[in-house]
């Protein structure tokens, strides 16, 4: 009797610990193998060899109230998708983007951080004197300057015609018509210096014409000639997402910049990370390198690429960063309340802000 009420003890020990080992709410008592690869800010490796930055101070928080027992490995980010996918670590705590083609091969947690993809683009680094003088030479800023010379002398020619029968100011021939010329220019300069004024009705009528005129047009041709003589870094003229197939464009292979790029069929140059991607914009093989905000805006800054790359104003799509696990992972339920824990408490915006992010 003894024997069979043992073993009836042990049968529904063992039930229950199967039942909730399946329901996932079992503890972890097991050491973790957490993949992890450098993504300043989010991962960062310090001098003595670890790790710092938002996503490991986030998990320590999480592996604290779970109180998991766990070991970082590290991979590069094709490795590391390939090793979620895989199971050969148990969670992966890089910022990635939650995307439908991911979605298949393995499960997400909650979202952490939203971000925006961000273009980054080469600024300008000629010599100022240099850009200059070959702005002032272009072709653009000779049409101006021609375009405006062709409007005085058409009003030029006007007023002589009304003026040169009746006004001595205003002669006949070639002379003539360089007064009225004359005349014409410093009227649309407000200079007025009164040597040269029409008299005849029709010529005051020019002149009144001309002067509105040049009131307009002078705003419009200065707004010109100083857009092609100046001397500052402007970025590409891009406003949708059509526009970036005009232009060659870089992101890293299989990321969510990618998938965003494919679903809009812009083609692009792929390349193996970011710090790749950025050199080769540097070095002028590609127009613009577009990937997700913080990551971009951390690499410039920690590299001093200030003068060199900025992001430009516009941004693309919308990416949310979640922590990662195999397909029908136990673990994710019990990561996903405490994380909601971590985010949802006051000290979570000390955190963002303390790694130079904002949410």
């Amino acid at each position: 009797m003894k024997k069979i009420l043992i073993f009836l003890l042990i049968f529904l020990g063992t039930s229950i610990a199967q039942a909730q080992n399946e329901s996932g709410d079992s503890p972890l008592t097991s050491s973790l193998t957490i993949g992890v690869k450098i993504t300043p800010p989010f991962i960062m490796e310090t001098e003595a060899g670890g790790y710092t930055g938002l996503s490991i101070e986030l998990w320590e928080r999480i592996a604290k109230q779970l109180g998991i027992s766990y070991k970082f490995k590290e991979y590069n980010f094709i490795e590391l998708l390939e090793a979620t996918e895989n199971g050969q670590v148990d969670l992966s705590i890089n910022p990635f983007s939650v995307t439908s083609e991911r979605e298949e091969k393995m499960d997400f947690s909650q979202p952490f951080y939203v971000a925006s993809l961000a273009l980054a683009v080469a600024t300008d680094q000629e010599n100022s004197t240099y850009a200059f003088l070959k702005n002032f030479f272009s072709a653009d800023f000779l049409k101006v300057v021609a375009l405006l010379f062709i409007v005085i002398m058409i009003f030029g020619f006007l007023v002589w015609l009304a003026e040169k029968k009746h006004n001595e100011e205003f002669e006949t021939g070639v002379k003539g018509l360089g007064h009225g010329i004359w005349w014409s220019a410093v009227t649309m300069t407000t200079v007025g210096y009164g040597d040269k004024s029409p008299r005849t009705l029709l010529g005051r009528v020019i002149g009144v014409i001309w002067m509105f005129t040049a009131v307009i047009i002078i705003s419009s041709f200065t707004a010109n000639i100083a857009a092609t003589l100046t001397v500052k870094k402007i970025g590409l003229q891009i406003e949708t997402v059509e526009d970036l197939k005009k232009i060659s464009v870089g992101t890293v292979k299989k990321s969510s910049s990618a998938v965003f790029l494919n679903n809009h069929n812009v083609g692009f140059r792929a390349f193996k990370s970011t710090e790749e991607g950025v050199t080769a914009l540097a070095f002028g093989k590609v127009k613009t390198f577009i990937y997700d905000e913080p990551i971009l805006k951390h690499l410039i800054q920690e590299n001093d690429l200030d003068s060199k790359i900025q992001l430009h104003e516009n941004k693309f799509g919308t990416d949310y960063y979640s922590f990662s696990a195999p397909r029908n992972s136990r673990l994710l339920k019990q990561v996903n309340i405490a994380l909601l824990k971590e985010i949802e408490s006051p000290e979570w915006k000390k955190v963002l802000a303390s790694y130079g992010l904002s949410q």
